[in-house]
């Protein structure tokens, strides 16, 4: 099996499964996709960078696979139908139903560099295009969620850091309601809440001071600060998207107090059993008691939500499957 990448894909968006790939032991290059008619077309389309498109040659015939991490739902009809097997982390059940497509659940960016993938940066950052390169070596390597997926978490302990969007003005209002009911719940000594709006080096964001965090977060000292609770709350993410925190909650095995989620996810994912749902602000406090006072459901759901990650959703694991089904 020969695989090969289009070199025009986002490493922010797609190391996760180049991760994959690699932990397979799954040799893999970046080029120009073999079938000219198909470059063309993606070049003309201007699709490439939005997606990771591999062409896979097996017993002489060559396969197409596109892998969609975007946050929205809609599928691009002309790259359907280019592929034999098109993926999407965000897949709404109506998108499923109409067009077949995969759903692979929540992955999350990952520091992942090899040699090739070293010269495609350099060459980018001579043409004044290093600006995506520079954002994926902020995240940490996969390795860390290894380490730290073990990590016992205090009960009480809550850590909720969360982005303002100026584009998404009513994501931005939910979330500051949930920072502020939390630090009312760590007021009245109910948990011991950290975090808040994340803090830019040069200041907070405007009229968010009051519920920002008080220090900075670089992406390693968020995930030890996540590793620390045993409960993480899962909230509403751009576009209802299944967001990367998510992803980030089932690898390290946090026990998910969580808002309705809304797309597809891959298997028997089910409420009560890999993750603890709420509906509505209000019922905060009660659930988050409920939890602490009930040690045992919130370990089961840890293991549960840390066992299911790892067997469908991993980096290996999503790509096996992808590679299978192709």
């Amino acid at each position: 099996m020969k695989i090969t990448i289009h070199k025009k894909f986002h490493p922010w968006y797609y190391s996760y499964f180049l991760q994959g790939l690699q932990q397979l032991n799954i040799p893999f290059s970046f080029d120009t996709l073999i079938n000219s008619s198909t470059e063309q077309r993606l070049n003309r389309e201007g699709f490439s960078k939005d997606f990771l498109i591999l062409s896979i040659r097996k017993n002489g015939k060559e396969k197409i696979l596109v892998i969609g991490a975007d946050d929205k739902t809609t599928v691009s009809l002309e790259l359907l139908a280019l592929a034999d097997l098109y993926a999407k982390t965000n897949v709404s059940v109506e998108t499923q139903q109409s067009h077949s497509i995969v759903p692979i659940g929540p992955t999350f960016g990952v520091k992942y560099l090899d040699v090739e993938l070293l010269k495609m940066a350099i060459r980018d950052a001579f043409n004044k295009d290093y600006s995506k390169w520079k954002l994926a070596m902020k995240r940490v390597k996969y390795d860390m969620y290894l380490q730290l997926k073990d990590s016992p978490g205090d009960l009480r302990r809550i850590f909720y850091l969360n982005y303002p969007w100026k584009k998404h003005n009513d994501l931005t209002e939910f979330r500051k309601s949930i920072i502020e009911y939390l630090k009312e719940l760590d007021h009245n000594n109910i948990i011991k809440f950290e975090g808040g709006f994340s803090k830019r080096r040069f200041g907070y964001h405007e009229g968010l001071r009051e519920v920002s965090a008080s220090k900075i977060y670089n992406h390693k000292n968020y995930l030890e600060s996540l590793a620390q609770t045993k409960i993480a709350l899962n909230t509403s993410a751009v576009h209802n998207c299944l967001g990367w925190k998510m992803g980030e909650f089932l690898c390290l095995g946090r026990c998910m107090l969580s808002f309705s989620i809304e797309n597809v996810m891959p298997f028997d994912f089910k409420s009560g059993r890999h993750y603890h749902q709420i509906e509505h602000i209000s019922e905060l406090e009660s659930n988050i008691k409920y939890l602490i006072n009930n040690p045992s459901v919130v370990n089961t759901i840890q293991r549960n939500a840390h066992d299911y990650f790892h067997q469908y959703i991993a980096p290996s694991q999503i790509m096996k499957r992808l590679l299978y089904m192709v």
